[in-house]
């Protein structure tokens, strides 16, 4: 304000207005809480109001030009010479307008994974779409598990019927690759050696047959397949692709409690402790006991050391479900073992049946054979039945004969 003449009302009274609101914000009224004040900020109109009113037409032509967007700072580019250099909360569509200063930017800079400038390109636009199906999926993983840990139920029960949908989808596509009509092509015809005539008669050696276009002949080999434009970042694959490995939920502090206190009742028998957590697997059950083993060994020996006593009420109220005593599972047994020996003989009496029908239809064929040899074969005993329906119409000797008598 220093630097501006003391003659220009205008500004004067822009300072005076500046002034009483700035003393307006410092004063204090006894105890009482402190009030900001903010002056209301004035509109365009209103600037060339009192510029008119105070007769300055500098003001007026700022405030006038000021209504209209100024579009030169769309079009300016920057140069970056390092990392420090690069704005924050970079747009995608600005990032084109930050360009490298080569001589000054460093390679190790420029191999950082996520530098926010530069070109977009289809790739980008491919690279986000993946990554947000990717999160996607494990939301919805996510609520699968959720879900799982509410309904007391294993992850495949829930997914079994989106597996069984997958699993018949493959098949489906399988099918349909081996059972595809292949149009057989013949790469030695197209890439031999051929021959021309030349206008006096002689042949020579065609020099277009002597170039193979590898490209033309591979798009031949492959016109019967179905060209798929699917996106490469969706399906990537890395060394944990085909592992058995899954992904696990925290475990929480009272999940925490049971499982020491199923390792006290039951031991290492993961099989049982599984049956507590229905939601996680048995590798899983185990891969706690050895991460617990390692982080917190006196806990892990104390709890197998107090062994507590095995409660099989509270075991079937824990997993949900109803457990038979000894003497119901051995009179299951004894049903099984009776049904076992009723299937041997049900066996053993169809053999003997199967014996004797064999025994019979030998018995059969050999009187058949005996009738057919008494009665001088089977070729002899169908010329009888022939014979006894025969009509003799003459003889050889008697058609010679007549012959003769016309000749004569």
């Amino acid at each position: 304000m220093s630097s501006i003449s003391e003659s220009d009302s205008s500004f004067q009274a822009i300072k005076k207005r500046r002034m009483s609101s700035r003393s307006s914000i410092s004063r204090k009224s006894g105890s009482a809480q402190r009030i900001s004040i903010v002056s209301r900020m004035s509109s365009p109109e209103d600037q060339i109001m009192t510029a008119t009113a105070m007769g300055d037409t500098s003001l007026k032509n700022e405030g006038r030009d000021s209504l209209f967007q100024r579009t030169d700072n769309l079009y300016e580019r920057y140069t970056i010479s390092n990392l420090k250099e690069i704005p924050k909360n970079i747009t995608d569509q600005d990032s084109f307008r930050y360009l490298i200063d080569e001589e000054n930017f460093t390679m190790a800079d420029l191999c950082k994974p996520n530098l926010p400038i530069g070109e977009i390109s289809d790739n980008f636009e491919r690279a986000r779409e993946a990554a947000k199906a990717k999160q996607d999926k494990r939301k919805k993983q996510r609520e699968l598990r959720a879900r799982a840990r509410e309904q007391f139920k294993p992850l495949g029960e829930l997914n079994k019927e989106e597996a069984q949908i997958m699993l018949e989808k493959r098949k489906k596509a399988a099918e349909e690759i081996l059972n595809a009509d292949i149009p057989e092509y013949d790469q030695k015809a197209h890439s031999a050696i051929q021959l021309k005539m030349n206008p006096d008669g002689t042949f020579i050696v065609d020099e277009e047959s002597t170039v193979v276009d590898r490209h033309k002949n591979a798009s031949m080999e492959n016109a019967h397949k179905e060209r798929m434009d699917d996106n490469p970042f969706e399906n990537l694959f890395n060394s944990a692709t085909y592992g058995r490995q899954q992904y696990t939920d925290p475990w929480t502090a009272d999940e925490l409690i049971k499982f020491y206190k199923a390792l006290s009742m039951w031991g290492t028998d993961f099989n049982l402790i599984s049956q507590m957590f229905p939601y996680r697997t048995r590798r899983q059950i185990k891969a706690k006991f050895v991460n617990e083993e390692r982080k917190r060994p006196y806990m892990v020996e104390l709890a197998l050391r107090s062994k507590l006593p095995p409660d099989f009420d509270q075991y079937c109220l824990e997993i949900r479900k109803e457990l038979n005593t000894l003497e119901d599972f051995n009179h299951k047994l004894q049903q099984l073992q009776k049904e076992h020996e009723d299937h041997l003989k049900q066996i053993e009496v169809s053999k003997q049946s199967a014996k004797e029908e064999d025994l019979k239809m030998q018995k059969a064929k050999e009187l058949d054979s005996k009738d057919k040899k008494t009665s001088g074969g089977f070729r002899q005993g169908e010329l009888n039945a022939y014979r006894k329906t025969e009509v003799v119409l003459g003889t050889i000797d008697d058609l010679k004969k007549r012959e003769w008598k016309w000749q004569k």
